[in-house]
């Protein structure tokens, strides 16, 4: 009998994992335009069905493939941009199997007939260079209201684990750059001061997750760049001293209350 009950527990506990780890899969989609000729540089958004708050970004690689990994259970519908194409929204659809294979996208050009109408220039959310991604923050809805660390979940390639752990494609040991230099802070320090960097003191992130041999000190495992606004520097060093709450700064010491001499 008691072996019996031991047999039940354990089960339990199985099924009970499995059923955690089926909450969360993977979600594709490929991108393509009206000739059917694959568009490797689509950015791909997943927004939230209910208030279409954004989720999660991807690149769409070389086959035009967008994917998003370890994404909860849920409804949702994706927006889809790309230079000289009209955006495209999905409809809304169930994400309950994993992985999850959306129907291809097929992207339209936007017509040339612009005549009388004055057109703005902004940088995209999202930009793919040759040997990195660029994450726009200050282009985005992120620009407000966000921390670094949100900001970083959502981005393309990005991992965090439930951990704090960071990780781009898969691989950890990324090493985190403010400003193009390798910041001194690791494990929590590092995630405590991406949680208290506004995403509002960010112009963008760059994303390498090949470092050339330029970055050979940095090591091979990835690199992100956080690139502050250009502030002056009366407000980097008040920004410093917010953020960096180890900054120990001493107080002054009290003058010595006055003595009145006593004559004898």
């Amino acid at each position: 009998m008691r072996k019996l009950w031991v047999v039940l527990v354990v089960l339990a506990n199985t099924c009970a994992l499995n059923l955690h780890a089926q909450d969360r899969g993977t979600i594709e989609v490929i991108i393509h335009n009206s000739s059917l000729q694959v568009l490797p540089s689509a950015t791909v958004e997943l927004l939230k069905a209910t208030d279409s708050s954004l989720v999660k970004a991807s690149v769409a690689d070389a086959k035009g493939l967008a994917v998003f990994e370890n994404i909860i259970f849920g409804n949702y519908l994706l927006r889809v941009t790309e230079t000289n194409h009209q955006a495209y929204y999905t409809a809304v659809f169930d994400f309950n199997k994993t992985p999850y294979r959306l129907p291809d996208i097929q992207m339209t050009a936007q017509s040339r007939e612009m005549t009388g109408i004055t057109v703005t220039a902004r940088k995209p959310f999202i930009q793919k260079l040759s040997d990195r991604i660029v994450v726009n923050v200050e282009s985005s809805i992120l620009s407000t209201g966000s921390s670094a660390f949100e900001v970083l979940e959502r981005s393309p390639g990005v991992n965090i684990d439930p951990n704090d752990i960071i990780s781009l494609r898969g691989r950890s040991g990324v090493n985190v750059m403010i400003d193009g230099k390798i910041t001194a802070m690791s494990g929590q320090d590092l995630v405590n001061y991406l949680r208290s960097l506004p995403s509002s003191a960010i112009d963008r992130i760059e994303i390498i997750t090949n470092p050339s041999s330029k970055y050979d000190a940095a090591g091979n495992s990835g690199i992100i760049d956080i690139r502050l606004k250009k502030i002056n520097a009366l407000e980097q060093t008040a920004r410093s001293l917010r953020v960096m709450d180890r900054v120990y700064i001493p107080k002054p010491t009290p003058a010595p209350a006055s003595i009145t001499e006593i004559k004898p």
